[in-house]
C-alpha cells in the first residue's frame, strides 16, 4: 500500500486527520486559539483531549526546587543571584 506524503500545511488540513480529530482547536492562555496535536487513542471512560498547554520557561522552578529540598531562602538567593 502507499499514500501521499504531505507537508504540515496539507496535513492539517487532510480530511481524515480532521475526520478522527488528530488536530484540535486549543485555546492557549497566552497564544489564544492554536492548533495542536491531539491524543491518537480514544478511552471510553476518560477524556483524552488536551487540558492544559506546556509550561512557560521557569514557571514551576520554584515548585520543584521546594520538593527537592531547597529552602525558600536559597530560592530567594539564587532569584536575587539571577541563578534562576
Amino acid at each position: 500500500m502507499y499514500g501521499p506524503v504531505n507537508t504540515t500545511s496539507q496535513v492539517i488540513k487532510d480530511p481524515q486527520v480532521m475526520e478522527n480529530n488528530y488536530i484540535v482547536d486549543f485555546n492557549h492562555p497566552v497564544l489564544g486559539k492554536v492548533k495542536i496535536v491531539n491524543s491518537p487513542f480514544e478511552f471510553s471512560k476518560m477524556a483524552s483531549e488536551p487540558r492544559s498547554s506546556a509550561p512557560e520557561l521557569g514557571q514551576h522552578t520554584e515548585e520543584i526546587l521546594e520538593e527537592i529540598g531547597y529552602s525558600w531562602d536559597k530560592i530567594s538567593l539564587l532569584r536575587d543571584e539571577e541563578v534562576i
